[in-house]
């Protein structure tokens, strides 16, 4: 925290602006009480972006009031820097006592709107007391706890700007929402069974809705309405909660044929489903939990914590997470799915309200209408989601926590940059997993995941995103940066814009530039910005698929970079992707581009029997037809070759979700080590060949002199495969060795890049890092090795931190950063 004084005179009334986590958080309510207690006269107000105090007193006792202020705020706020005048603000308030005053609108650029936040233990007790007039309630809240983000249409943060605003508190709220000392003083968003939102249950349809929403405000409680969702959840049935940030499929993870029946519904045929547990000792039932995910699980954005599972757990059926060692578990957090937890005494799957892939519901009737064919039952409410978002993912790796999917908890808070932008800049992701990010001064506000760009309703939630965060933060960008790819959704939002086609929520007269990012670039740049580096890092970026700046795709790439400029040192050797796309999708295709370059085997013919057998013999030699065609396209990926390894193993033919051949071999390769007892450091039996092929980069127009790019030869590997396959090894300890030969393979390249270039420092991020497994090895390995390791941690590892690289990397290219003072 810094504290810039405009004036240094030892007055006794000061103006003090405080920026940071202020908003929706007590933070007022905590000032008046801090002022009253010294005896303080003076006045807080809501700017916006930030809290203005106004403070009459002794030196010492302003004094006083700035160290305890810092010292003593309220759980979830945060003082980012205090702006300090001396003399009075001119305006006509009387300040004979210390007040509280109306808010005011300035521009809202700078501000950290909070996220929503897990119900607290002061409510949980209220909620559970027969005795409180909030007994049983599903939407009490106070200061500390409760919906902020996706009840905030505007701001300042008042409750004439929530969707609360349409509920008048009654006369019992008035009175704690006006009581300094209660904890629900100017606490926005409270209400009670009298004044607030209600439930009502559906069994479907849109018929009854007018008719039951009225009945359910007038002659039915909410409890009575929990009541028929919970005896219809322990029945076996699918129900759509309308929850926080949108709707939540939640049915009984013990029951197998209920969950099949939700996984044939909602088409997701093998991705993992969400598991909501009442407690931390529910969760220890089936998974182990170290201290730091007891925190992560825990804390006050309660997102899914992806954990290790007991292999001698039967409760939980397999088929809510059918293709890995873990289970995505998650701690209620808000009242309503403490209830349901309570009542219905099981564990739960909760899941996005959608058919997979598109957005996550969450308006009633949109929710009626996009979720009936899935859901059997709807628990509906009449509290308005004015921003809809998901529930976050993330994991522990090397004793850190990891954002894999960042929402509910989290957006729409900054990342804090350590330089300032020079105009407002836009960057809007990539294709796949998609956010944008919008930067102003030194604040990157990244979205919350919008998901994959390949639908009308997926560009729809984008847009209606982006207007969301304009709104809110009032930014009007200057500078557009996007993916060198020019078919990627986000890419033809941009190109809609600028011929005019579509209207987004900022003026496109005002736009300077547009400027591609090479997608590998954008990945280590992200690293780079959230773990403020700034100077020049070998980044390790590995993925499924990015667009090179030679027009191929890339995936398996060593890069030299700074935040401006880089230059690709090193990748896996180019393979041929027979089909395209249609490779990204089965595996099968990834596996016969390997092959057609590899010498007669037993192993090899064994697989490709295995294919015929599968395939037919006619498609199996078209495609190897094309594989050793000029037509196909090549590829560097990293992803792809994980996809052609699974497929040699026989564990995966067709990807079922993006990433689920990549899953498969990481699973294999727990279960072995498990099965070992292998620490992640230990290695097993002979490794597979590494060679590193030298030759002429060509012209180089990055700041270092061009070095012997290096080929990183991909198969031998797949050679030594086949080898282990014909002897007979397992899948497990084959794919230990692949694992093993993809850390070292990292190790040896960055070890060579180190004594060429003096460089010392390295950047591990995109998707495949997912990979819990390999991006722990490789952190080990590296350190050992005396490097300097980083990785996405705040931001996703994954496509999701996209837009953050792309912004900081066009301000750099630009010169558009400047220090922070």
């Amino acid at each position: 925290m810094t504290i810039h004084s405009m004036e240094t005179e030892g007055l006794h009334h000061s103006i003090l602006r405080i920026y940071g986590v202020v908003q929706g958080v007590g933070f007022r309510p905590f000032i008046y009480r801090l002022a009253t207690a010294l005896g303080l006269r003076g006045m807080v107000l809501n700017k916006g972006a930030f809290v203005e105090v106004e403070i009459i007193g002794t030196s010492e006792e302003i004094a006083t009031f700035i160290s305890r202020m810092s010292e003593e705020l309220p759980p979830l706020a945060r003082i980012d820097s205090i702006e300090r005048t001396e003399g009075a603000s001119g305006k006509s308030i009387d300040l004979s006592t210390f007040k509280i005053i109306e808010s005011q609108v300035h521009a809202t650029h700078g501000a950290n709107i909070p996220p929503d936040i897990a119900t607290c233990e002061a409510c949980l007790a209220e909620l559970f007391s027969d005795k409180d007039r909030r007994f049983n309630y599903p939407f009490l809240n106070c200061v500390d706890c409760g919906p902020r983000f996706t009840v905030i249409k505007n701001l300042p943060y008042d409750r004439s700007e929530t969707s609360l605003a349409c509920f008048p508190m009654c006369e019992d709220c008035g009175l704690e929402y006006e009581n300094p000392a209660d904890r629900r003083f100017h606490a926005e968003p409270t209400a009670c069974p009298r004044c607030g939102p209600a439930l009502w249950f559906e069994k479907g349809g849109y018929p009854e809705l007018q008719q039951m929403h009225s009945s359910a405000l007038k002659n039915h409680s909410s409890e009575d309405e929990l009541t028929r969702a919970v005896l219809a959840i322990r029945s076996g049935s699918i129900i759509a909660v309308k929850g926080l940030g949108g709707f939540q499929l939640i049915c009984d993870a013990t029951n197998d044929d209920t969950v099949e029946k939700l996984r044939a519904r909602k088409g997701r045929e093998a991705k993992p489903f969400a598991l909501m547990v009442s407690d931390l000792e529910a969760a220890q039932d089936f998974c182990y939990i170290s201290p730091r995910e007891s925190e992560l699980l825990t804390c006050s954005a309660r997102p899914i914590v992806l954990l290790n599972k007991k292999s001698n757990q039967d409760r939980i059926s397999n088929q809510v997470a059918p293709t890995t060692n873990t289970l995505g578990v998650m701690l209620p957090y808000t009242p309503l799915h403490h209830l349901l937890l309570r009542e219905t005494k099981l564990p739960l799957v909760v899941t996005s309200g959608n058919v997979s892939e598109e957005p996550i519901a969450a308006g009633n009737r949109e929710a009626l209408a996009r979720l009936k064919a899935i859901a059997d039952g709807f628990l509906l409410n009449n509290r308005d989601i004015v921003s809809r978002y998901d529930d976050t993912v993330c994991s522990i790796v090397a004793e850190k926590p990891m954002v894999v999917r960042r929402a509910r908890g989290f957006a729409p808070q900054a990342v804090q940059l350590p330089y300032r932008a020079k105009l407002p800049m836009l960057a809007v992701g990539g294709h796949l997993k998609n956010t944008f990010c919008l930067v102003h001064d030194d604040k990157a506000y990244l979205s919350q995941h919008i998901g994959d760009l390949e639908s009308i309703e997926s560009t729809h939630f984008f847009n209606e995103t982006l207007n969301d965060y304009i709104r809110l933060f009032k930014i009007q960008p200057r500078l557009i940066a996007l993916d060198m790819h020019p078919d990627y959704g986000s890419s033809r939002i941009v190109s809609n814009w600028l011929a005019r086609k579509d209207t987004p929520p900022f003026s496109v007269d005002l736009i300077e530039k547009v400027i591609p990012v090479q997608h590998h670039f954008a990945h280590v740049v992200s690293c780079m910005a959230e773990n403020h580096i700034d100077d020049t890092v070998i980044g390790v970026a590995f993925d499924g698929t990015g667009y090179g700046t030679d027009g191929n795709i890339w995936g398996g790439e060593f890069l030299l970079c700074t935040l401006a400029k880089f230059t690709r040192i090193a990748a896996l050797k180019p393979v041929k992707m027979p089909g395209g796309n249609s490779s990204i999708r089965e595996p099968w295709r990834m596996a016969l581009g390997f092959l057609v370059h590899v010498k007669n085997s037993a192993g090899r013919q064994r697989v490709l029997e295995g294919l015929v057998e599968r395939f037919g013999e006619k498609l199996v030699s078209d495609v190897t037809s094309v594989a050793n065609s000029s037509i196909s396209p090549t590829t560097t990926s990293c992803g792809r070759l994980f996809d052609a390894v699974a497929c040699l193993l026989g564990i995966c033919d067709i990807n079922q979700y993006e990433g689920h051949a990549a899953v498969l071999l990481q699973r294999e390769a727990e279960l072995f080590r498990n099965s070992q007892e292998l620490p992640p450091s230990r290695r097993i039996g002979s490794e597979y060949s590494l060679t590193l092929k030298r030759r002429d980069p060509g012209a180089s127009t990055a700041p270092w002199q061009p070095q012997p790019f290096l080929d990183i030869d991909t198969i031998e590997l797949i050679s030594d495969v086949l080898r282990d396959l014909a002897e007979g090894k397992s899948t497990g300890e084959i794919s230990t060795r692949f694992h093993d030969w993809t850390a070292t393979m990292i190790l040896e390249v960055c070890k060579e890049i180190r004594d060429r270039q003096n460089l010392n420092t390295v950047c591990l991020s995109g998707g495949v890092f997912q990979n819990r497994l390999l991006l722990e090895m490789s952190i080990l390995q590296l350190r050992n090795a005396g490097f300097k390791v980083y990785w996405n941690s705040q931001v996703p590892i994954n496509d999701g931190g996209l837009s953050l690289g792309q912004a900081v990397a066009a301000l750099s290219q630009l010169g558009m950063l400047e220090p922070r003072g």
